[in-house]
Formats: C-alpha cells, structure tokens, sequence
C-alpha cells in the first residue's frame, strides 16, 4: 500500500500535537500538575490519548497476524476488534489519541492542530480505502458496503 504523497504532513502533525500535549501535560506552565491533573478535562484527556492508542496497537497486532504485511497487503483482512464496523481502525485510533492530546493541551493552538491532522487523517484513509478497492475489488467492496469507513456508525 503506498502512502499518500503528504503522508510526511500527517505524521507532522500527529507527533507536534502529542509532542505539544505531552509538554502540556508534563507541567508547561499555566497547566496544572498533581491532584488538578486528575480533574475531569484532564483525566478525559489522558484517558482519550491512552485508549486511541491501545485502539491503533491492538489492530496493528490483528493486521499484522492476519495479513502479515502492513505496507501491500496480499489478504484483506475484514474481521477482529473493530475491523467488523470500520475499515480503518488504526486511522480511528490516531484520531481518538490526537483528541486526547488535544484535551491535555486545551487551547486553540492544539485545536487547531487537530482540525489539520484530522484533515490528514481523513485524507489518507480515503486514498487507503480506494487502493484496498482496486486491489481487492469486490470483495472489497462488499465489506464497504457494510462497515464505515473510519467512525463506527457514522463515517
């Protein structure tokens, strides 16, 4: 599977807002450390962080088992975890821990991050699923047809 040609401005993305939510986090100032840490925008916060990436660590596990490869997958893998409701569970788990980064920060600077790496996000999973689509053809398309494409029941 060859990546989008920005793939570089996804991934930059991705890292400056978790390397911008992590500092936040970790006490940059005006970001309160100790017992406010566990107050409930920050706990959801870390909470989303932590649960997005177990989402993408545990598909990459399915992925990797079922098709052995990540990069040109000779199998299209259509079951396991989440992979029964979306087709990208991993892109769905780069958004639900961007989020959560996003949270830890709390300001517009993050969010705004966030709305360009959703944006990537979004982009190269649809450039994703196309090439799944002409490699795999109908089989393909009859999992498309049942699943979403990123949000469970939504997108």
């Amino acid at each position: 599977m060859s990546a989008s040609p920005a793939w570089w401005a996804k991934l930059g993305l991705s890292l400056g807002l978790i390397g911008y939510g992590a500092a936040a986090s970790m006490g940059v100032p005006g970001i309160p450390l100790g017992r406010e840490l566990l107050a409930p925008p920050y706990a959801a916060g870390a909470g989303l962080a932590v649960a997005g990436g177990s989402i993408e660590l545990s598909h990459y596990v399915i992925l990797k088992r079922k098709a052995r490869a990540l990069g040109r997958p000779s199998e299209l893998v259509t079951g396991g975890g989440l992979l029964r409701w979306v087709r990208h569970p991993m892109y769905l788990g780069d958004l639900v821990m961007l989020t959560g980064f996003a949270g830890l920060a709390g300001d517009g600077l993050a969010w705004g991050l966030w709305l360009l790496a959703v944006a990537c996000v979004v982009q190269q999973t649809r450039l994703e699923d196309r090439l799944l689509g002409q490699a795999f053809g109908p089989r393909h398309a009859a999992w498309a047809a049942r699943t979403k494409l990123l949000v469970p029941w939504v997108y």
